[in-house]
């Protein structure tokens, strides 16, 4: 599976933010939208960086109550691991890992066209899982030459 296809099962729609937005907006935005991240562009829908969860939780852990005085520009990270609506399953769960993270922006032609987070990920590797599984099932019982009820 690629990830043009799990593109193709979600919304479609991209969260993002200002590099002005405030802490307290981003936090309200992530918790409003049920995501982990959200996109920071800049200019005509350049990806600037991502602002995930964890950058909220730092930020407090780092600067304390000073850290809801910081914007958008201030607390995401600018060095953005992005894959391509080509890429298979198996190339972006290791980016995932390799990395440490759990967003991936999706980018086509120098624009964001979605974002694919570990849960995308897994859920597309179980679903293929489950086919390859039903299909070996299906190659053994033929092969074997036993009946079954699925049949």
């Amino acid at each position: 599976m690629q990830v043009s296809e799990i593109l193709e099962q979600k919304e479609g729609r991209i969260v993002s933010a200002k590099k002005d937005a405030s802490f307290t907006m981003l936090a309200e935005l992530l918790r409003n939208e049920a995501i982990g991240a959200v996109i920071i562009f800049s200019g005509s829908n350049g990806l600037a960086g991502i602002v995930s969860e964890r950058d909220l939780v730092w930020a407090i852990a780092n600067h304390g109550e000073e850290a809801f005085q910081l914007a958008a520009g201030d607390l995401m990270s600018s060095s953005v691991i992005t894959c391509g609506r080509d890429s298979s399953i198996s190339d972006i769960m290791k980016q995932m890992l390799e990395n440490q993270v759990r967003h991936l922006p999706v980018v086509e032609d120098d624009s964001v066209i979605g974002m694919i987070s570990v849960n995308d990920a897994i859920l597309a590797a179980h679903g293929e899982l489950r086919w390859m599984a039903k299909a070996l099932r299906h190659q053994v019982v033929l092969q074997a030459g036993w009946a079954t009820e699925e049949q």
